[in-house]
């Protein structure tokens, strides 16, 4: 009987031990499928709040370049949490563990395992290896839209050894005591729920408000690029630059040089310049020379120097000066700006400097060096369209090569060019190269347009004119004259070409009476044919 009993209650213990291992099992199975729900669900909100940040920087414009984005999400990262946002080509636009320069580096995300389940779900949830750090990994990933209707995948990813973590803490737990395991699980999983939400808002908080600031700095930036776009000089788009800098940055100061110093002792000494790349000095021994006096200007400690580079050329130096305690923020926040202020200007620095260039050669005559016709009429048309020019005095002196013809037949067409460029170097040397604009217009045709000039003053040129050439003969056997023709404004008008017609029918008169002299224009307009003023040189 008492064996009967024996045996009963080892029925009942085993029974009782199976039922309890049953029910363990059976419990531990539903409530570890309760965790993996729950932790996509987390996963999923997550994602939701990431999604509503990138449509945040597309609505605010910060592309075309995509790894401004990159860098927002690169600064707000968490190392236990890997944010992926891939377009409908599968390609990665934003990584948060990698800095945007890397992610030219990572594998093809085409072949992944949750990029070829969503292309029959909306959703995938699964577990494999990180192959960048090739560890077990945890990722969510799914659709959504953008604000402009494109398809994109975002793609949330935690280590899987967190989550085996808290597998494992309550495996142990529920074999010690089941109530006690299920009290724990769902106090522990309601707390972690509501830390997860509140450091997932403070993040979220946080990361509006720098992406605010960030969007506001580039639209600054933005206008900032047009309105160098448009810079007509070189002192006009370093001011724009500099204005740009003293809005956005508070308590930063900007020095920019250019290159008509970069080869002075000073800032030939400029790391960035040497090495073609940005520059960081926080203390005595390590600061440019350049920056020191303004250093010492503003009261600063650090310095950060770009160097002006383009089309293979250094066109200076832009150098941000700051505090000790703005460090950190210059690094974090505003490096990449500072670069784009730099390549920007950069850029437009050579662009007004090939402009310039193409304007003189278009303006310019080949053999002489003087101004061309073209340019002549202009300035002149431009001078008359300043209202404050025309209550001033101004006068057009036509020259021409006398016997030029000559010179050409008896000594060749080499002689004759070397003739002309004789001349251009008497112009030059004998007019007031602040206010006079000499020019070849035409084969032997030169011309003066000076402002403020009176008869004896265009008498003096044109004596200096002719005793430079006679001191200066062509090859030293042949003296070279010119005759010359003066018409003044006010006493012709600057319509059309008026003030140059009467300066050449002077010319005209100059060559008629013998040539190697001065003529002037009559002060009346109605004199048909012109009785000039003549004086013979001395």
């Amino acid at each position: 009987m008492a064996q009967i009993q024996q045996l009963n209650k080892n029925k009942w213990f085993w029974g009782s031990v199976l039922i309890f291992t049953t029910s363990i099992t059976l419990l531990q199975f539903f409530v570890e499928s309760e965790l993996v729900k729950s932790h996509q669900k987390q996963l999923a909100r997550i994602a939701s709040l990431n999604i509503t940040i990138f449509n945040q920087i597309y609505v605010k414009e910060l592309e075309p370049a995509y790894h401004e984005t990159q860098q927002v999400f690169y600064q707000g990262r968490n190392p236990d949490l890997q944010v992926s946002v891939l377009n409908e080509d599968a390609e990665l636009i934003v990584h948060s563990p990698v800095h945007w320069s890397e992610m030219a580096s990572l594998v093809d995300q085409s072949s992944m395992q949750e990029v070829k389940l969503l292309q029959s779900e909306q959703s995938a949830y699964l577990h494999r290896i990180d192959q960048q750090s090739n560890t077990p990994y945890i990722y969510y990933a799914q659709k959504f839209k953008s604000p402009d209707n494109k398809n994109y995948i975002i793609r949330i990813g935690v280590p899987k050894n967190i989550f085996r973590t808290v597998l494992n803490n309550f495996r142990m737990q529920i074999a010690v005591f089941i109530i006690v395991f299920i009290s724990f699980y769902w106090l522990s999983h309601k707390l972690e729920r509501k830390n997860i939400l509140k450091l997932a808002s403070e993040h979220n908080v946080e990361l509006k408000r720098k992406i605010a600031q960030t969007a506001n700095n580039y639209i600054e930036l933005q206008n900032a690029s047009s309105c160098l776009a448009v810079a007509k000089t070189t002192d006009e788009a370093v001011n724009i630059s500099q204005q740009l800098l003293k809005s956005i940055f508070d308590d930063i100061y900007s020095t920019i040089e250019l290159s008509d110093n970069i080869y002075k002792s000073n800032s030939i000494s400029c790391w960035a310049i040497r090495t073609g790349h940005s520059y960081t000095a926080s203390d005595p021994q390590s600061y440019c020379q350049h920056a020191v006096a303004p250093l010492q200007q503003y009261q600063c400690t650090h310095h950060l120097c770009y160097p002006l580079l383009a089309e293979g050329r250094t066109f200076g130096v832009l150098t941000i000066l700051f505090a000790e305690d703005k460090s950190i923020m210059v690094k974090q926040e505003h490096e990449i700006q500072f670069e784009f202020i730099a390549q920007n200007l950069a850029l437009n620095l050579a662009r007004i400097e090939l402009k310039d260039k193409l304007n003189k050669k278009a303006n310019t005559d080949s053999l002489t060096g003087l101004w061309n016709r073209r340019y002549f009429f202009s300035h002149i048309n431009q001078w008359r369209q300043n209202k404050a020019n025309l209550k001033k005095s101004a006068a057009v002196l036509m020259l021409d090569v006398d016997f030029f013809k000559q010179v050409n037949d008896t000594l060749g067409h080499d002689a004759g060019d070397e003739a002309l460029r004789i001349i251009a170097e008497a112009l030059m040397t004998n007019s007031r190269s602040d206010k006079d604009v000499v020019a070849r217009i035409g084969g032997e045709e030169f011309a003066i347009f000076c402002e403020n000039i009176e008869v004896e003053q265009a008498t003096l040129m044109f004596s200096r004119i002719s005793k430079y050439l006679k001191e200066n003969p062509l090859r030293g056997q042949r003296f070279i004259t010119v005759s010359m023709g003066v018409a003044f404004y006010p006493n012709f008008t600057l319509e059309g070409d008026e003030l140059v017609r009467h300066a050449d029918k002077a010319l005209y008169v100059a060559k008629e009476r013998g040539r190697d002299q001065i003529c002037f224009a009559p002060s009346t307009k109605s004199v048909r044919d012109v009785k000039a003023t003549s004086t013979r040189k001395t």
